[in-house]
């Protein structure tokens, strides 16, 4: 099945955000670098990269990127006494 770019980043780092939110909703894609490949001397982490997916799945993994994205909710946790200040016991 033929491969489809849905979206272009200016790094690996933003592109690799693209790729664990499609991962998220089911959708199996590829990020593959539009500069030198790998053997040029040097990193090809700050290169734009293309985010690609297969054909069937183009328009809903698009759906997926224009979407804001979910941040996680706040982490609760019980606070003891000895976290505000006061020394834990001995």
């Amino acid at each position: 099945m033929k491969e489809i770019t849905v979206a272009h980043f200016p790094n690996e780092v933003e592109g690799r955000l693209g790729v664990q939110r499609l991962e998220a909703a089911g959708i199996r894609s590829v990020l593959v670098s539009l500069g030198y490949g790998p053997g040029v001397w040097g990193t090809v982490a700050m290169l734009p990269h293309a985010l690609r997916v297969l054909e069937r799945d183009a328009e809903r993994a698009q759906q997926v990127l224009q979407e804001p994205p979910r941040t996680a909710p706040p982490h609760r946790r019980r606070y003891r006494k000895h976290d505000r200040g006061t020394p834990p016991p001995a």
